[in-house]
C-alpha cells in the first residue's frame, strides 16, 4: 500500500467547535437537563449524546480499527467516526459520499425548498411529528403531479426528504429539503426525464401545498378552521417552493454538495471563533 498524497487524518480537536464544547459543552448539558428550557422546552436526549460522541469522533484513544496492506505490510490507524450526522462534518460528508456513490442513480435531479409562513412555525418546534407529515405531503405532491405530467401511474422518482429548522443566522425556521429525481423510474428501471420546469407549475404546486398544510395542521388540532379559512385569503401566503436548483446528469461532484448542504449542521463550522482567554464567541454566519 502506497502512501497516498490524497489522505489527511482528520484533525478534530484543532477546530474552534471542538475546542467550544470541550470546554463548556459539560456545563451547558447540566443546565439544560436541570429542566425546561421556557422556549426551547426540554432537551432531547438524542441532542446531548450527538455533542458527547463527536467529541470522540476521529480521536484514537476512543477507537480505531488497523489497516494493513497485505503487500507492502503498510499499516495506518483509522480513527472511528461517530456517524452524527446533523453535528460533525466530517460524517456529514462520509454519507454523501455513501449516496453518490452506491444509492442515487446517476440522472438528474432537482432541489426543491418548502418554506412556510411565520405563523405556523412555532408548531413545529414542539411537535416533530408535523416534519413527517410535511414530508408526506410534499413528496406525494410532487409524485402525482410527475405521474400527471408523464401521463403514467405505474412510474416512480427517487425521492430524498431532509428537514431543516435554522435559518442562516440559526433562528428557528423550520423548512423543507427535498432532493427528487427529474423524472421518474419505470418498474423495468427505465428513467422516463421530465420536461423543462415551467414557473406556472410551480404556483400551482405552491397553491396546493398550501391548502394541504393549512388542512392538516387543522385536522391535528393547531389552528382553528377559522384561522385555516383566514389564511387560504392571504394575498401573500408565506408559502413558498423553490426549484431553481437542478443538477444535470454526470454532475455527482454537484450531486455531492447539494447533499451536504440538504444534511447540514445548523452552523458554519468555519465561521465560528472561540477565544478561550475571554470566553467569547464569534459567529459569521
Amino acid at each position: 500500500m502506497s502512501s497516498s498524497p490524497h489522505y489527511r487524518p482528520r484533525r478534530p480537536q484543532q477546530g474552534a467547535l471542538y475546542r467550544l464544547l470541550l470546554d463548556h459543552l459539560e456545563t451547558f448539558l447540566a443546565e439544560r437537563r436541570a429542566g425546561p428550557d421556557p422556549v426551547r422546552g426540554y432537551l432531547r436526549p438524542e441532542v446531548g449524546k450527538t455533542f458527547e460522541d463527536y467529541l470522540e469522533c476521529g480521536v484514537l484513544r476512543f477507537g480505531f480499527a488497523r489497516l494493513r496492506c497485505m503487500s507492502c505490510l503498510e499499516a495506518r490507524l483509522l480513527a472511528l467516526s461517530c456517524r452524527r450526522r446533523g453535528l460533525c462534518p466530517s460524517c456529514q460528508a462520509a454519507w454523501a459520499d455513501w449516496l453518490t456513490e452506491e444509492i442515487l442513480p446517476d440522472v438528474a435531479y432537482r432541489q426543491w425548498v418548502l418554506t412556510i409562513p411565520k405563523r405556523l412555525r412555532v408548531f413545529f418546534r414542539h411537535d416533530g411529528g408535523l416534519f413527517k407529515e410535511l414530508s408526506r405531503i410534499l413528496s406525494d405532491l410532487l409524485c402525482d403531479w410527475i405521474q400527471a405530467l408523464l401521463g403514467r401511474d405505474d412510474i416512480r422518482p427517487a425521492v430524498l426528504c431532509c428537514d431543516q429548522t435554522f435559518g442562516t443566522l440559526l433562528a428557528h425556521h423550520p423548512h423543507q429539503h427535498l432532493l427528487i429525481s427529474d423524472g421518474a423510474f419505470t418498474r423495468e428501471a427505465r428513467f422516463v426525464a421530465l420536461p423543462r420546469l415551467r414557473t406556472k407549475d410551480v404556483r400551482a404546486l405552491t397553491e396546493a401545498l398550501r391548502k394541504r398544510v393549512l388542512l392538516m395542521l387543522t385536522r391535528r388540532g393547531k389552528i382553528s378552521s377559522a384561522t385555516r379559512r383566514s389564511m387560504l385569503g392571504w394575498p401573500h401566503s408565506g408559502f413558498h417552493l423553490d426549484a431553481s436548483v437542478r443538477v444535470p446528469q454526470g454532475r455527482r461532484s454537484w450531486l455531492r454538495k447539494i447533499l451536504c448542504y440538504l444534511f447540514r449542521h445548523p452552523f458554519h463550522a468555519e465561521g465560528i471563533v472561540y477565544r478561550p482567554e475571554t470566553g467569547k464567541v464569534l459567529y459569521r454566519a
